[in-house]
């Protein structure tokens, strides 16, 4: 109504009050302020004796109590911002209709204002608390410092102590964390997939070999299947896989997705039916906070490993990634972390896994906003609630629907044999009483089995699927935790380690391992970075601004390039983008060519290649990674005397630019215009664009990949080319790409792109 918006049109003037010219006069970078109790805001005051910012007189008080002081300021700031950003959105909805743009303005610059003032008050308090900890610190670099500074999450004491001990040993040439004497293959793209494939393609024991995987999911069929053909075949075989992340609350608590339970249900029960047949032992892992997740991947194959930034589950394969294959001392190392991983998780039961977590999976009714009862659902996923109906069936039918082409021949021999089973689908999963699948219904009477291949639904379980459900993850973690299961889990010998070549390493297995390794990878650099990341939050972004002003500062050229993946899952991607854009580094959208495989193939890299060091792993360039899943990195360092250290960079650095030159969205910020009549800012309005480019760049890649699977599928030469590929372990979707480029030139393959009409202008 016309009279709410007057109401806060006027509480808007009030509360922007305080954002005047005259605040105004100390927004300058000069400003300064003072470290007294008696100063609320931390501005000078007349007569008060004043210290320049960044910059601690002997205090007259203790600096616990300039702590505090600090603290109660930036809460009370964060606390303006707050109130500032409540008013943000609705006045933007209503500038165009009902108000003017002065509103907006002093919105806008309040916001600037603030922002301004949190960040001055952030480092203020840094310093103080640096200042209060460095005498219990021994070892601190002044790159550690940088990073402590930069960073915008609490780093305690301990923590910070030991990545400057770890920051420390990776300068030095002799250091404990410098593994020597081994052997690497760097891996690209789909080399990655073709050589687990390689790894995994064994003869019958003897000789026996262990076979070592630690990943988030094994949901691949083809990687599983060669495992279990590994077990046959007599050769040893542990497992570690993460046990989801807990139930995910939808909708006020009324619907329970339970997904991430589905996904560790479906590996145990595939696996556990190999137990009986060799010497094979799996467990999920155990984590302090059940939200955090274990995303390690590994693959070790007798005496060597695999690692990098590529998951196992349908569809990865087809990814841009990057990985090493070791074999050496780290190799040894790597393989060490992975028994003291499952040493601490063996055993354990489904209560020590899930906690509290457990009852709300298992509970029929909640308490609503309203305190009134109200029956939960369990929530599957649709493509999850289709494979959990196959669990249910003989395992020959299970074998029979895992051969089939495709989705609707998949769902047409899940419900033939379902009949000849018994089993009545409907009873375990219903459709139509879920609130959420009210906009993606093709109708009323829309067929059972078109909702089963339909993406956008959940499937409720009803009272008799959620209890099979259960009975079935109670099962496998008693199965899981036989005296069986335990003895061959005690029992990994990890390789030898003997020296395998002349390439140094680091392995970064602990959260302060993994942040020394990032920090020093891009502190190390001196001529050129490029970084590739599935997701970067915003403290990675500033340490990479930080390094160019320093080499800037210090008149020394540095080459700093970074690609990122426009998907929506990492939502800081768009924030680093616009802080490094500003700052003018090279950034760009990664904008990969589709494979029409029905995965959506991603930029899953972590990786960092400068002249100094090769850094990849599991670890996405963000707190959660850094700090609190279980991930493992390692890093190559660069030996300029040595030709094939270099080599192996100049791979990963000539995999990056193939990907930069061809695979790119180079997007032009600079003076995009508002195109509706209201006040943005530039960086509301240049944020606005990324969004839809984003969007856009997703409905481009779907395009191509219609595209691409049609041209394969229409050409007889180009499909035995793709066929010969998949039989070489090249995954189904990259194998599509190679074989089309291979009878197409990159010329025919730009003008194939630019056919989708989608961000036409904008491609190379």
């Amino acid at each position: 109504m016309i009279t709410g918006v007057s109401n806060n049109r006027k509480l808007a003037k009030q509360i922007l009050a305080p954002a005047t010219k005259k605040d105004e006069e100390y927004f300058f970078a000069n400003d300064r302020i003072t470290l007294s109790l008696n100063s609320s805001n931390g501005r000078e005051e007349e007569g008060k004796k004043t210290s320049p910012v960044g910059k601690i007189e002997e205090p007259s008080v203790s600096i616990d109590q300039l702590i505090k002081e600090k603290q109660m300021e930036l809460k009370y700031r964060e606390g303006q911002l707050r109130t500032y950003e409540f008013f943000h959105k609705p006045i933007h909805k209503w500038n165009s209709i009902y108000i003017g743009g002065k509103e907006l303005e002093d919105i806008h610059g309040g916001i600037k204002f603030i922002k301004y003032e949190i960040e001055k008050i952030k480092s203020e308090l840094k310093d103080l608390i640096l200042q209060k900890i460095k005498p219990s610190i021994s070892t601190l670099p002044d790159e550690v410092v940088k990073y402590f500074k930069t960073v915008d999450f609490d780093i305690i004491p301990e923590e910070l102590d030991k990545i400057g001990k770890i920051y420390s040993n990776l300068k030095e040439n002799e250091s404990p964390m410098k593994i020597k004497g081994n052997n690497i293959v760097t891996l690209e793209g789909s080399e990655i997939w073709q050589e687990m494939n390689r790894m995994l393609d064994l003869k019958e024991a003897p000789p026996k070999i262990e076979i070592d995987l630690q990943y988030q999911f094994l949901e691949d069929p083809h990687i599983y299947n060669k495992v279990k053909n590994a077990i046959k075949k007599g050769h040893k075989v542990r497992i570690m896989i993460d046990p989801g992340n807990g139930i995910t609350h939808i909708k006020r608590l009324k619907y329970k997705d339970a997904s991430g339970y589905y996904n560790c249900l479906q590996t145990l029960l595939t696996f556990q039916k190999e137990f009986e047949k060799g010497n094979f032992g799996i467990c999920v892992a155990k984590k302090d906070n059940l939200t955090d997740t274990m995303h390690k991947e590994l693959l070790r194959v007798g005496d060597r490993v695999l690692t990098g930034g590529i998951n196992c589950n349908k569809g990865s394969g087809e990814n841009a990634s990057y990985a090493m294959l070791v074999e050496g001392p780290a190799a040894k190392t790597l393989i060490e972390g992975f028994k003291k991983n499952i040493e601490d998780s063996k055993g354990k039961t489904i209560e020590e896994i899930y906690g509290a977590d457990l009852e709300l999976l298992k509970e029929d009714d909640i308490m609503d906003e309203e305190d009134e009862d109200v029956k939960s659902t369990l929530l599957l996923k649709a493509s999850d609630f289709m494979n959990f109906l196959i669990l249910l069936l003989p395992q020959e039918s299970q074998k029979y629907i895992e051969e089939s082409s495709g989705k609707l021949d998949k769902v047409k021999r899940l419900m033939e044999e379902c009949k000849k089973a018994g089993i009545k689908p409907e009873e375990y999963g219903d459709f139509y009483n879920v609130e959420l699948n009210e906009d993606f219904l093709l109708g009323a009477r829309s067929p059972f089995t078109a909702n089963l291949i339909n993406e956008k639904l959940y499937a409720g379980l009803t009272d008799k699927g959620k209890k099979v459900f259960i009975e079935k993850l109670e099962k496998s973690f008693k199965k899981m935790n036989s005296k069986e299961n335990i003895k061959h889990l005690e029992d990994i010998k990890p390789p030898f380690g003997k020296d395998s070549g002349n390439q140094t390493m680091s392995v970064g297995d602990t959260h302060e391992e993994l942040q020394a390794l990032m920090t020093y990878a891009i502190e190390s650099a001196e001529e050129f970075l490029y970084i590739s990341a599935f997701s970067m939050n915003k403290d990675i972004a500033k340490l990479i601004i930080n390094k160019q002003k320093e080499m800037s500062k210090e008149k020394k050229k540095i080459d700093i390039k970074v690609l990122l993946e426009p998907a929506k899952l990492p939502g800081d991607n768009i924030e680093s983008y616009l802080l490094l854009n500003n700052e003018h580094i090279h950034v760009r959208w990664a904008l990969l060519d589709g494979t029409g495989s029905g995965h959506d193939r991603k930029l899953n890299s972590k990786m960092m290649v400068s002249d100094k060091s090769i850094l990849t792993g599991s670890a996405d360039f963000t707190e959660k990674s850094l700090r609190e899943n279980q991930e493992t990195n390692v890093m190559a360092f660069i030996d300029p005397l040595s030709e094939e250290s270099a080599g192996k960079r100049e791979e990963y650095k000539k995999n990056f630019l193939d990907l930069w030159d061809k695979e790119s969205l180079d997007l032009t910020l600079y003076g995009t215009a508002s195109t509706w009549p209201v006040v943005t800012t530039r960086e509301e309005r240049h944020r606005d664009l990324l969004k839809k480019t984003v969007k856009d760049i997703e409905r481009y890649e779907k395009s191509l990949g219609h595209t691409v699977k049609d041209m394969v599928n229409s050409k007889e030469e180009i499909k035995e080319e793709f066929e010969k590929l998949k039989g070489e372990g090249i995954d189904e979707g990259n194998a599509r790409l190679i074989a089309l480029k291979k009878f197409y030139t990159e010329e025919d393959m730009k003008v194939l792109r630019k056919s989708t009409g989608i961000v036409r202008s904008a491609l190379p």
